[in-house]
């Protein structure tokens, strides 16, 4: 079922809700922000651009429901998706 949600995205030209998808951790750990700036080499705003499009899909889920709660500093907050593909913000 990701792949087929994989493939629309990429039909819908959103190439970093694709990188996202596909950078969701298995393992169940966080994959933090930082983390998805690095290995995409984009920035906290395109992240975050595609963060909103997948819940806006409903293929993630906010708990807080404020996207634009991360700070720009990464030690305050962190933002984790789950192997689930629920995203977490905590402090």
């Amino acid at each position: 079922m990701l792949n087929w949600y994989k493939k629309r995205l990429e039909e819908m030209r959103q190439p970093i809700a694709v990188i996202i998808l596909q950078r969701l951790d298995r393992s169940g750990k966080y994959l933090g922000l930082d983390e998805l700036i690095r290995v995409t080499g984009q920035n906290r705003g395109m992240i975050l651009q595609g963060l909103k499009y997948l819940h806006g899909k409903g293929l993630i889920q906010s708990n807080t429901g404020k996207w634009n709660a991360i700070k720009a500093s990464s030690g305050a907050s962190t933002f984790g998706i789950t192997a689930e593909g629920k995203n977490v913000l905590r402090a």
